[in-house]
């Protein structure tokens, strides 16, 4: 579905979308981040018309993303004694997808795989991508799926993991997923490695 030129306000957008919208408001509360009112201009309205946020109101989530990195949010865990949001295992935290930012923005992610994405490579996976969706970076996936579970308590990706728009420094698809009570894993692995448990991100494109 197009929705470009096509605006609803941010309030509108939270009545529909209900616990899976995460803003300004809940970015604040759970991640730490603050804005001032001018910085949270562009975020009055979301990019998008109400039609769009009405089909995939039950399975996406509408998210603020404000530029906080990867590593910084988890270092924002630790500091606030939220131990087991992240896996221990931090191998990431110097590598540059880690430490990127992404722009302030409004995202749709989904809170599942994209369909018939797994025991598939990469290649193949994004064959199947529809021309209003694209594969979102890790600092998203790992913005929203962090985020979600703090405002709601759900744990998306719980038993799965999917492939990002990211590479490590030694070429390897970032993965994020298997969100257990031991904390959000990110992982890397070849493109060409099919797994039954290893899908693909996808969110809609806006504006």
């Amino acid at each position: 579905m197009e929705c470009s030129l096509q605006t609803t306000s941010a309030q509108v957008a939270r009545e529909i979308m209900g616990r899976n919208y995460f803003g300004e408001e809940e970015a604040y509360a759970h991640l730490g981040i603050s804005r001032t009112p001018r910085e949270l201009l562009p975020f009055t309205t979301v990019p998008c018309g109400h039609e769009l946020l009405d089909m995939c109101k039950d399975t996406h989530i509408l998210v603020a993303v404000f530029p906080r990195s990867i590593s910084s949010i988890r270092s924002y865990m630790l500091e606030t004694s939220r131990l087991n949001v992240f896996d221990p295992f931090a191998w990431y935290c110097t590598q540059v997808f880690a430490r990127n930012r992404s722009d302030d923005c409004w995202v749709l992610l989904a809170k599942e795989p994209l369909a018939h994405s797994y025991k598939k490579t990469w290649v193949a996976q994004q064959a199947l991508l529809g021309e209003a969706e694209e594969v979102p970076n890790a600092h998203t996936v790992v913005y929203a799926t962090i985020g979600h579970f703090l405002n709601t308590g759900e744990r998306i990706l719980s038993t799965v993991a999917v492939r990002t728009d990211d590479c490590g420094t030694e070429g390897y698809r970032i993965e994020v997923g298997f969100f257990d009570p031991q904390g959000l894993s990110i992982d890397s692995g070849e493109d060409d490695s099919p797994y039954d448990d290893l899908g693909l991100a996808v969110m809609k494109k806006l504006g």
